[in-house]
């Protein structure tokens, strides 16, 4: 039987993505770190698309980013730390995900730049 463990964003991104996140389930553990990848993806998309409707401000934005940025670093840090059995897993996160800065990191950093 395959290990699981509960998978879900830290409670600041939780608590900023209010509704958005689905409840936890139970997901296999190589697959965990990517499905947290993905909703913060989504988490993402949702938010530029919030802010581009004005429904919240610039420094919202930044903050939802902020906490999105945090969590992803972790998802990260988790990621690059581990040995990979399966080939499209380990080309996933270390030629791609891992290998550039993410859409997340860019936007954060873009929002920085504007004043």
């Amino acid at each position: 039987m395959p290990v699981t463990r509960r998978v879900m964003l830290s409670h600041g991104a939780a608590a900023v993505a209010a509704g958005v996140i689905p409840p936890a389930h139970d997901t296999p553990a190589p697959d965990a770190l990517r499905i947290r990848a993905e909703g913060i993806d989504a988490l993402l998309a949702r938010a530029r698309a919030s802010f581009a409707a004005r429904q919240f401000d610039r420094a919202a934005y930044l903050a939802i980013l902020r906490v999105l940025r945090d969590e992803e670093h972790d998802i990260h840090a988790q990621a690059s730390t581990r040995t990979y059995d399966d080939l499209a897993t380990h080309t996933y996160w270390h030629r791609s995900r891992l290998k550039f800065p993410s859409v997340t990191q860019q936007e954060y950093d873009r929002m920085m730049r504007v004043p």
